[in-house]
Parts: structure tokens; C-alpha cells; sequence
């Protein structure tokens, strides 16, 4: 029978483990310029909406990462994947939305994630 140390120590492996993964492939994938293109519109399109208070700004950076991030999580935790998603940038992409829905909203849709990358000023943010 494993201790609760031991259950905490595997469980802290697990976790360091796919947040190695997760760097990887954050600092490997290439954003194309489609891509970019894309983040760009949309930081745009939020900043036109809500760019005038610092808490709800968008900036290209934030929303770059946060792709990388979706690309990672959808390579590293495929169990997790929707059947209806048929690709890597797709998954990024919610992400991203996601990521822009609690940057206006000041609220997740489900469990928060990427909160180090919201302005300081953001109620949610870790910074």
C-alpha cells in the first residue's frame, strides 16, 4: 500500500513531468504566419472592445503563448482532446478563446489556466 507521501511525491513527478512537456513544446512550435495573422486580428478586435481599461487588455505576446500552450496540452494529454477536434491549432485556438473570454469577462468558463499571462491589473491574474 503507498503512503500519502508517497501518493504526493508520484503525483508531484506526474505534474513536473507534463510541465516539462508543456515548455517543449511552448518553446519548439513555430507559429506560422496564418497563425499569426489570426492572433493578431483577434488582439485587434479585443483591444477595439476593451483596450481602454488595463485589466482587459490583449496583447500579441499573451495570446502567442497561450497557443503554444493549446498546441502543447493537445500533444501531451490526448485523453483530454474532444473527438471533434481534428487538430493541434484548432485545440490552440480555444485556448486562445478561452484565454480572451476571461481577459473581458473576468471569469473562466471551466478551471482557469494561463493566468500568468493575464495583465497584472486582472483580478485573476498570478502575476
Amino acid at each position: 500500500m503507498n503512503s500519502s507521501r508517497e501518493k504526493t511525491l508520484n503525483l508531484t513527478g506526474i505534474i513536473n513531468l507534463f510541465m516539462n512537456n508543456m515548455k517543449y513544446y511552448e518553446i519548439k512550435y513555430e507559429i506560422s504566419s496564418a497563425v499569426k495573422k489570426g492572433l493578431e486580428k483577434k488582439v485587434e478586435d479585443h483591444n477595439e472592445k476593451h483596450g481602454d481599461k488595463p485589466a482587459k487588455r490583449a496583447t500579441y505576446r499573451m495570446l502567442a503563448a497561450s497557443f503554444k500552450r493549446g498546441v502543447g496540452a493537445y500533444h501531451t494529454n490526448p485523453s483530454s482532446v474532444r473527438p471533434n477536434v481534428s487538430s493541434p491549432e484548432q485545440w490552440a485556438y480555444a485556448r486562445v478563446n478561452g484565454l480572451l473570454y476571461a481577459l473581458a469577462n473576468g471569469k473562466f468558463k471551466g478551471k482557469p489556466f494561463d493566468t500568468d499571462l493575464l495583465p497584472e491589473a486582472h483580478p485573476l491574474s498570478s502575476k
